[in-house]
């Protein structure tokens, strides 16, 4: 009895020990646990430093944020805006304006007995231009004619309020010739002589208005400027 207790006190001490060492070394929790010395402040848990983030090379870019816009589609998107854009509608061209020609007059002071038939004989050589010396003369009607009276004459009787020119575009084109005019011949005969068609007369009348009074003040000798046929 006497040799067995020292054994069992120093079994009992050395179960102590172990379970003392195995209390303070077994972890119980994820904080570590700290030791407070006497008359020492408490140690404050040391946080987990955070895993460094891998810095990239110098001479490597930076990888861009998000994904690059496709340039070429970019490009592709402005020439299909261009291409959609109306273009503008072109100006119409302006009309063309005709050319008139204004009628010139001639005054004459009435003699007892004239009328538009006498003037028209005396100026034109026929009675058949009476209405336009009337038309030449708005105000005067055939009872107002009394002696002493002027009225204007106009000198060419086709020609009382401007007379458009021919189109230059659609007058025939080639080379004139000229006709001398002999006895009994009239534009409808020379056009006939000419051109196989005496509905040429007022073609020739145009080619030769500045030597013409009219279209039948024609006079032997005189030289006409005939113009090329027209096609049709």
């Amino acid at each position: 009895m006497t040799d067995s207790t020292p054994r069992i006190a120093a079994g009992l001490l050395g179960l102590a020990l172990l379970w003392i060492g195995l209390y303070w070394w077994w972890p119980t929790s994820a904080q570590p646990r700290t030791v407070k010395a006497a008359g020492q402040a408490a140690v404050a848990p040391v946080e987990p430093r955070p895993s460094p983030v891998p810095v990239p090379p110098a001479d490597q870019p930076p990888a861009p944020a998000g994904n690059p816009p496709d340039q070429s589609s970019s490009e592709q998107t402005k020439i299909e805006q261009q291409t959609e854009t109306p273009l503008p509608a072109p100006a119409a061209p302006a009309p063309r304006q005709p050319v008139v020609i204004p009628p010139e007059f001639l005054e004459h002071t009435l003699a007892p007995g004239e009328t538009f038939a006498t003037l028209s004989l005396k100026y034109y050589g026929t009675a058949a231009y009476a209405s336009s010396i009337s038309r030449a003369n708005p105000l005067l009607s055939p009872a107002s004619l009394k002696p002493g009276r002027t009225l204007r004459v106009p000198k060419d009787p086709k020609n009382v309020q401007g007379l458009p020119v021919r189109d230059p575009g659609r007058s025939p084109k080639g080379p004139t010739t000229t006709y001398t005019v002999i006895q009994g011949d009239s534009l409808s005969i020379i056009s006939q002589r000419l051109y196989g068609e005496s509905k040429h007369a007022k073609l020739i009348y145009e080619a030769n208005r500045d030597t013409m009074k009219n279209e039948h003040s024609l006079r032997v000798g005189q030289k006409l400027i005939i113009p090329p046929k027209p096609a049709s």
